[in-house]
């Protein structure tokens, strides 16, 4: 049996445009990374809502910052602070659900 990849090895192997699952995330959703073009990693929060799956970007990834940080700093985001992130956007999801969730918070209509 292999180990499991950890967040950094499936950051570093991750191809242009692709997405990866990095972690699962307290009351919903999963923190997703996405390699851009320009070699940076975009970092995304993916939910579903009303059966419909959508992304909501975190920031870029900082393969430099501290591993343990839970603010992002200048150049963006450990994959901590993205969780953290991600983690917020999450409890606001549950909360405002019934009245159209997330994007609806934000004051966009959710399609």
């Amino acid at each position: 049996m292999t180990k499991a990849s950890s967040a950094g090895d499936i950051i570093r192997e991750l191809k242009v445009g692709s997405f990866a699952s990095l972690r699962k995330i307290e009351h919903g959703g999963t923190l997703q990374a996405r390699r851009l073009s320009t070699g940076a990693v975009q970092l995304y929060w993916r939910y579903t809502y009303n059966g419909k799956t959508d992304r909501v970007v975190v920031g870029t990834y900082d393969p430099t910052a501290p591993p343990k940080s839970l603010a992002a700093g200048t150049k963006g985001f450990s994959l901590a602070a993205a969780a953290e992130a991600c983690r917020r956007m999450a409890t606001i999801q549950a909360q405002e659900g019934p009245d159209g969730g997330y994007r609806e918070h934000l004051g966009f209509v959710h399609k």
